[in-house]
């Protein structure tokens, strides 16, 4: 009789035998036998083939496996671990100690009362006891942070250290105590209560007889009432800031600190030393000191110094070679606040700047030239300045290209048909105080400065809004928005006029002869008995040629002003508004309205503000 045959025999006749079904992949198995569906090799070799198939702990102790080196009389257990591991109760071997099984150091099941925290994708794990104070009065453990997740009824559970206490808002506790409450609450140690920072003990950190604030949260203080402020060396506090610093220290100028310099503009609110000083003055980090910037010409346009150096220089200066501040950039050497020569590479000008271009006299941006030594015009293409040419004799710059002049000398303007400078000092000139022509070099396009162009005259004025005037003091006529005033000749804004003695000007084109009265009105306004042009357009009733009441909706606002008619005001209720133009101020409101302090129309039962 053949072995395989014998062998079928066993599995007809013998139940036992046929119970066996190893699957390669579970139960711990990896490779099957198919013949006897049996496992022959285990995934972890701290696990041996059972008769079922699967894989079951060995509870076997196996040098060399499982981390172990030395195994016990009945090698059951391993005897010695490598260093740093902890034996188990399965004979291996494992990272964590208070393990019953382990593979690969890794534990796998904690010993009882004991459990395992923390999941295979964990970067750690550990065997945790349940008697463990983290657990106490624990209703959920959360097994990926080993702290409770939720308490048993009538305990809180504290934010701080994850524990379970009876103590409301309490943060952290020790054996029923609590240590720390919440955010916005002080512990109460009296009591042993946690309660919310109110009245007297608003950013109080704790308090021992209950009635009194004992310590402060971090970065508080108190203050002479004994409150909790946010400025050390405060008198009288509020909150976070201070009313009232003590003798000997001042505010601030930020108005955030105490600080014993008077100039200091922000202070360090702990130790009330000054950080930054204000105006005219410089810190000096050594003594903390506020100092005049004027007064001591090596520290001129200094913030900040430090070691006798300067550190930080003021707004629109900037350090030199010399650790000095100037106001030219670059600048290599400084004498009084004043660059007296450049870094390598750059040229000092009359104006103690310096600048990328030489014979420079008057620079802009460091780069672009604004005037040139006598003798030379700037290209603005080439960025550098030339030696006049023939022609370029009062030429300040060229255009962009560099091909033409652009810019004329002062007393000079250019004409852009040929491109040459031409004076333009002569009174009765077409081109007196001009700068540039028009590319047809007959009408002027720009002025000099404090000088205006009339654009329908083409010609260059000192009054500002004069569209053509009969010499540059006198103006002839205005722009739309502006009113002629006949006896000055002179231009006046007409849109909002806020000094009473000029209200005459208010929506008016041109005054009569002596001044005091309008004699033109702009469209949509008519010219009243006292000379004012009133707005009718906007009236909704009138009772004898006088208006009453103005039009006011949502599209355009008007409250009625007894000299101007109907005047456009930001306030949709208002009725009636004073007569010094200023439109904004209502003197009368709608029935169950009444006006606030600000002149302004709200409900009766509205609160004022």
């Amino acid at each position: 009789m053949s072995k395989i045959y014998f062998f079928i025999l066993l599995l007809t006749f013998n139940p036992i035998l046929m119970e066996p079904n190893c699957k390669e992949g579970e139960n711990n198995c990896y490779r099957c036998d198919p013949l006897t569906k049996l496992c022959t090799i285990c995934s972890l070799d701290i696990y041996s083939p059972d008769e079922k198939g699967g894989c079951e702990p060995s509870g076997k102790c196996t040098i060399g496996k499982n981390y172990c080196i030395e195994c016990d009389t009945e090698e059951k257990n391993c005897e010695e671990c490598e260093i740093g591991l902890y034996k188990d109760l399965n004979g291996g071997c494992s990272f964590i100690p208070n393990c019953e099984l382990s593979y690969k150091g890794n534990c796998l099941k904690c010993q009882s009362d004991f459990i395992l925290i923390g999941g295979p994708q964990d970067q750690f794990k550990l065997c945790k006891s349940l008697t463990s104070e983290d657990f106490s009065n624990c209703k959920n453990i959360n097994m990926a942070t080993g702290y409770c997740d939720t308490c048993e009824d009538g305990y809180f559970l504290n934010t701080g250290d994850l524990k379970c206490s009876k103590i409301e808002n309490c943060f952290e506790s020790s054996f029923g105590k609590c240590i720390t409450c919440n955010l916005d609450y002080y512990l109460d140690k009296k009591n042993n209560k946690c309660l919310p920072q109110m009245d007297n003990f608003i950013f109080c950190k704790e308090t021992l007889d209950g009635e009194t604030c004992e310590t402060c949260e971090d970065d508080f203080y108190f203050d002479k009432k004994g409150n909790c402020v946010g400025v050390n060396y405060c008198e009288e506090g509020r909150y976070y800031g201070c009313n009232k610093c003590i003798d000997g220290y001042y505010f601030t100028r930020d108005g955030k600190g105490c600080t014993k310099e008077k100039q200091c503009y922000n202070g360090d609110l702990k130790y009330g030393i000054c950080n930054s000083c204000y105006g005219d003055y410089y810190i000096d980090l050594d003594d903390r000191k506020c100092k005049s910037n004027k007064e001591d010409n090596d520290y001129k346009y200094c913030k900040t110094v430090e070691n006798k150096k300067c550190l930080l220089c003021e707004y629109g200066s900037f350090p030199s070679e010399d650790e000095k501040c100037t106001t030219s950039k670059n600048c290599a050497e400084v004498e009084n606040g004043i660059c007296v020569s450049c870094s390598q590479g750059y040229y000092l000008g009359l104006d103690n700047k310096c600048s990328t271009v030489e014979h420079c006299i008057y620079s802009e941006n460091y780069v672009d030239c604004v005037e040139c030594e006598k003798g030379f015009y700037y290209n603005t293409k080439e960025k550098r300045c030339f030696k006049t040419k023939e022609g370029y004799e009062n030429c300040k710059s060229t255009s962009t290209d560099g091909e033409y002049c652009h810019f004329c000398k002062e007393g000079f303007y250019a004409n852009q048909t040929n491109h040459l400078c031409y004076e333009n000092n002569k009174k009765d000139n077409n081109f007196y105080k001009c700068t540039i022509t028009d590319t047809t070099g007959k009408y002027c396009m720009g002025c000099e400065k404090n000088y205006y162009l009339g654009w329908k005259d083409k010609k260059c004025s000192k009054i500002n809004g004069c569209e053509s005037s009969e010499n540059e003091e006198k103006c002839i006529e205005c722009e739309e928005r502006y009113c002629l005033d006949v006896k000055t000749g002179k231009c006046e804004n007409n849109e909002k006029i806020l000094k009473e003695e000029k209200k005459l000007y208010y929506r008016c084109i041109q005054t009569n002869d002596e001044g005091d009265a309008c004699e033109k009105c702009l469209d949509g306004f008519e010219l009243s008995e006292n000379g004012l042009c009133v707005d009718k357009i906007h009236c909704s009733i009138e009772k004898d040629g006088v208006c009453v009441k103005c039009k006011n909706n949502k599209a355009y606002s008007s409250c009625l002003n007894s000299d101007f008619g109907c005047v456009p005001t930001s306030y949709l209720k208002c009725i009636k508004c004073n007569n010094n133009l200023n439109f904004d101020i209502c003197t009368k409101c709608p029935e169950y309205h009444k006006i606030n302090k600000k002149g302004e129309c709200i409900d009766i039962d509205e609160d004022d503000e």
